[in-house]
Order: C-alpha cells, then structure tokens, then sequence
C-alpha cells in the first residue's frame, strides 16, 4: 500500500477545462435573464442612487459587484460540497484502487480555474443589465416602473455568415479525421464560430417566429409576441438551451 495522488495528465486537464469553459457559458447565457429581472426590481434603489449624485460608473459598478458575489458564493459552495462529497467518497475510492489517497490530493490545476470560471461567468452575465439600467432616467427610474422595451434593429448577416464558416469548417474537419487527424483545428475553429453564430441568432429566430405565429392561437400567440418583446432576455435563455442541445448531439 503506498500513498499517491490523483493521476492527471495534459489532455485530460485540456478537455475538462473546455467542458468547464461551455458549461459557464451556458450559465452565463441563462443568468443575463436573471441579474436583469434583478436589477428591474432594485430600479427603485438604483434610480435612488443616482438621485444622491451617484454616476452611471458608479451604478454599473453596483450591478457588476452584485453578480461577482453571487459567483463567490456560489462557486465557494460548490467547492465546499464538492470537498465533502470528495471526502465521502475517498474511503471507497482507496479500497477500489489499493492506494492511500491524501484528503486534499486533488487535481486543483483543474478545480481552481473552475472557480475563477463561476466569478468571471456571474460577472459577464451582471455587465449587460449594469448598461441597460444607466440608460433609465432617474426620475422614471424612482418610480419603479421598468422602462418599456425598445425596438432594437440588428441585422443578422453576421450570424449568418458565421453560421456558414462554421458549417465549412465541421465539414472539413470531419472530412480530414482519416488522414491521421489533421482536421482537428478545424473542429475547434469550427465549434467556437458556431457558439458566437448561435448567440447572435437566437434573437432574430424569436422575432421570425413571432411573425410564423401570427394566426396560431392566443396562448402561443402571446407567449411568441412576449417572447419577442423581451428578446434581451429571452434570447439568451435559447442561446442557452440551443447550446445545451448542440452539446447532447
């Protein structure tokens, strides 16, 4: 019986950090809706600061600050479960492997970048309704009502196009995975168009759909017209889920 630690390798640190990286992404994407609803409820408090002489600077800050704590609390409890499932474990893991396993042996070349991962995601996803509340007047903003949505007008040719690069890309690189693997820049190149593509797609797909479901009936016919009304929102929970799915497959 001897002691040793976790084996680790390279690769396996590469792919984990990767996995690592999306499933933040998806977060991020799924907590833009959240930290705004967020800060709509706080408008009130927001508007109260800016009244005390408070600077958009300042007011974004708040904002920002707010979504980095949320990650630190979260990611220091997701360490802390983590470590007790971890040590809840170890006994059983020794038994199966013939080793002593020390407590805190851990691969942290992993974990602690995954931690970093959970405050920058929470720190993204707070950024985007940090500028969207500073362009609320103060006096509309002490009075609590949100400010109505606006028409926002952006053309969906870079999507598009990079819809398309990616699509020649994951083509190419799987059509390269028989000589001796050379396709493989070519399917990282081609996975990371195809995320920005999505992103930049889900909110034009919720307004084409609004107008496909002018004469379906009302139930979907006003959660289409809500969905598309509050596109900054819901777009980036299909972002999300249209991720998820392109992960599964």
């Amino acid at each position: 019986v001897q002691t040793c630690a976790l084996p680790i390798c390279m690769p396996t640190v590469t792919i984990v950090l990767a996995l690592a990286t999306v499933g933040m992404l998806l977060i991020a994407l799924v907590a833009v809706g959240g930290f705004t609803v967020l800060a709509q409820r706080r408008l009130r408090s927001l508007g109260m600061l800016g009244a005390l002489g408070a600077t958009d600077t300042n007011i974004r800050l708040v904002v920002r600050v707010n979504g980095v704590l949320v990650g630190v609390v979260g990611a220091l409890a997701g360490a802390v479960l983590g470590l007790a499932v971890w040590l809840a474990y170890r006994p059983e893991l020794q038994s199966s492997a013939h080793h002593l396993i020390g407590p805190f042996q851990l691969p942290w070349v992993v974990i602690g970048p995954a931690i970093a991962l959970a405050v920058v995601a929470t720190y993204f996803a707070a950024s985007r309704p940090a500028r969207a509340v500073t362009r609320i007047p103060i006096v509309a903003a002490l009075s609590g009502r949100p400010a109505p949505p606006k028409q926002v007008h952006r053309s969906a040719v870079p999507g598009v196009v990079l819809f398309v690069i990616a699509a020649a890309l994951l083509s190419y690189s799987g059509s390269s995975n028989g000589n001796g693997g050379g396709g493989a820049l070519g399917l990282v190149l081609g996975i990371v168009l195809l995320i920005v593509a999505i992103i930049l797609l889900a909110p034009f797909c919720l307004v084409v759909l609004a107008r496909l479901g002018r004469r379906a009936p009302i139930a979907i016919r006003l959660a289409l017209r809500d969905l598309a009304r509050y596109r900054a929102r819901s777009g980036s929970a299909l972002s999300a889920i249209s991720l998820g799915v392109f992960i599964a497959a």
